[in-house]
């Protein structure tokens, strides 16, 4: 669960509900706008600005500055240069909107545009802290990390000790939001003199986005001497011990102390039931997230569905633990942790729902079709969808079950795919082509044993084909097998026989998948230029440079120097 997530979700939900009926819409809705903000909810957050910022309802400068950034987080960076833009009327006495403009300019990529903003700033208000703030963040989303750093730095030493905990909480914060964690550890130093308690409470917030977790322990510890009601902070220290290892009593004592100061406080319920769930006390946990159920809360936090539906499970509770996992699928598709854990329980349970297949194939797209990720055996499912006839009912027809398994396997439906490619293999059980793809879906879904005895029928019976030879070849290569000579060979000849047919008739894209495989197998320059040139013709630019740059230095040219000089030429690159 995040950080930002979990701060602001409990007054989100109240908000969302107050909307509903409440006069104070407005208000509310720009209140809702900064929270999606703050928890990381862009899109939400753009939404409800849109939907205030009318004629009849000016939004003010600081709102504005908050909806350009959210726009810029969802990479909508002409949208939130135009609200600035439009409502720099509303700052002229302070660098504000030249500063968010240079900002914006930055992150677009535009080092003069930036650099002209920060000028004009720094002509009208001189080394105002905003300009001087802005001048190192530009540096780093221009990518310059080193130049913004020495900018901070230089910043830190013109301000007071007391300023500075104010700075350096403001610009660890940024480090971090640019995955500059070793800079704002740096800055997070400069935090020695601590006059005023509350800073406390933010130094440790910071500490713990970096994984710092003894360092944030120490300012939860000063803070809470003067704020010992404070429920968040007890928190936020049972947090940092339970990420210290080994010490769950105390962990433990600590999400107590917050429960008790804010007993229907879902974020502290829900981590007191993850740390009875550490303890194996998981019918305490169950209780506990029972406890604090609400439709909106489930439906809203994937992290509490699957803690609900695992706790469930781990005390006993299976079928309600089933329930819970198969209506948190559907709420959340795309996470893979909730799709395997409602496949996993329907393993435990022995049951295979009519679409079994399709949460499989979603799980495989999530992964963006890295099945080796998942830690599944897909062997066993193949077998199983092999044994168990579930294609029958698809069609009798083999061309149309072929012609849907390739339509598909193309949409990376992998599973749904194999159960056509099967029902054609039922219907005409010698013929290639459903032999083929079983085993290229298998190779692909890494159970090689079932790949590896399709691709055996296959290349029996066609031992010419040149993608029947590439896929043995390669499931040969990962069982660690010895590869016989006249099968390389015979790969070679007919792929080369292929390609120069594609390239005869110019069809670009059977020239590029055939001259990948050969340059995947030989490493040879001749085939490397036939692929990028066919890449060349499809327009494919940004792929033919990268496939330049990550093989040229592996590549042999000695026996090829012209080849070597062609490819420089028409991609424009001059040789080392």
């Amino acid at each position: 669960m995040k950080t930002n997530k979990f701060l602001y979700i409990d007054k989100i939900i109240a908000l969302e509900k107050q909307l509903e009926f409440s006069d104070n819409r407005l208000i509310i809705m720009e209140e809702l706008a900064r929270l999606y903000y703050k928890a990381g909810e862009y899109v939400r957050s753009v939404d409800c600005f849109k939907k205030l910022d009318t004629d009849e309802n000016r939004l003010s400068f600081v709102n504005y500055e908050i909806y350009a950034t959210a726009l810029t987080r969802i990479d909508d960076i002409d949208g939130a240069a135009e609200i600035i833009l439009k409502n720099r009327h509303l700052k002229t006495e302070s660098p504000d909107f030249l500063c968010d403009l240079a900002i914006i300019e930055s992150i677009r990529g535009d080092r003069k545009e930036s650099a002209n903003y920060i000028s004009q700033a720094v002509e009208l208000f001189g080394n105002h802290p905003s300009v001087m703030i802005t001048k190192a963040e530009t540096a780093y989303f221009l990518g310059r990390p080193e130049e913004g750093r020495e900018l901070f730095l230089k910043f830190f030493n013109c301000v007071t000790p007391e300023e500075v905990n104010r700075l350096v909480i403001i610009v660890a914060r940024f480090c971090v939001s640019v995955n500059c964690n070793e800079d704002a550890r740096l800055f997070l130093q400069k935090s020695e003199y601590v006059r005023n308690h509350r800073y406390y409470f933010e130094l440790a917030t910071v500490a713990i986005s970096l994984k710092l977790y003894s360092k944030a322990l120490v300012y939860l510890e000063h803070y809470l001497k003067e704020e010992p009601e404070n429920s968040y902070a007890f928190f936020l220290q049972g947090l940092c011990i339970s990420n210290l290892g080994s010490r769950n009593d105390e962990a433990l004592e600590s999400f107590q102390k917050s429960v008790s100061l804010a007993p229907y406080n879902y974020v502290f319920n829900y981590f007191l039931s993850l740390e009875y769930i550490m303890m194996q006390k998981y019918d305490v946990a169950s209780k506990i997230l029972e406890k604090i159920f609400t439709e909106d809360l489930f439906t809203r936090d994937e992290d509490y569905a699957y803690a609900l539906g695992m706790s469930l499970f781990l005390s006993g509770e299976h079928k309600n633990s089933l329930e819970c996992f198969k209506k948190a699928s559907q709420i959340f598709p795309h996470n893979n942790e909730i799709m395997k854990g409602y496949i996993k329980i329907m393993g435990i349970l022995d049951e295979k729902p009519a679409d079994i297949i399709t949460l499989y194939d979603t799980l495989i797209s999530n992964s963006h079709g890295r099945s080796d990720l998942l830690d599944i055996d897909f062997g066993e499912i193949i077998e199983w969808m092999e044994s168990s006839d579930c294609y029958k009912s698809i069609t009798q027809n083999y061309d149309e079950a072929i012609r849907d398994g390739k339509k598909l396997l193309k949409e990376k439906r992998l599973l749904a795919s194999l159960k056509q490619f099967f029902c054609a293999k039922k219907i005409s059980p010698k013929s290639i082509a459903p032999t083929y793809y079983i085993a290229k879906i298998s190779y692909t879904l890494n159970s090689l044993n079932t790949a590896y005895s399709y691709i055996e029928l296959a290349y029996k019976e066609d031992n010419r084909n040149f993608y029947i030879l590439y896929l043995y070849y390669k499931i040969m290569h990962m069982k660690l097998l010895p590869i016989p000579k006249f099968l390389q060979q015979n790969l070679i000849e007919s792929g080369e026989k292929e390609g120069v047919i594609a390239l005869k008739e110019s069809e670009w894209e059977e020239a590029y998948r055939v001259y990948t495989r050969l340059f995947d197998i030989s490493r040879n320059p001749k085939y490397f230029y036939y692929y990028l040139e066919a890449l060349n013709q499809l327009g494919e630019t940004k792929q033919l440079q990268s496939e330049i740059v990550e093989n040229l230095e592996h590549i042999d040219f000695s026996a090829f120097p012209q080849i070597k000089e062609t490819i420089m030429e028409f991609t424009r690159i001059e040789a080392e």
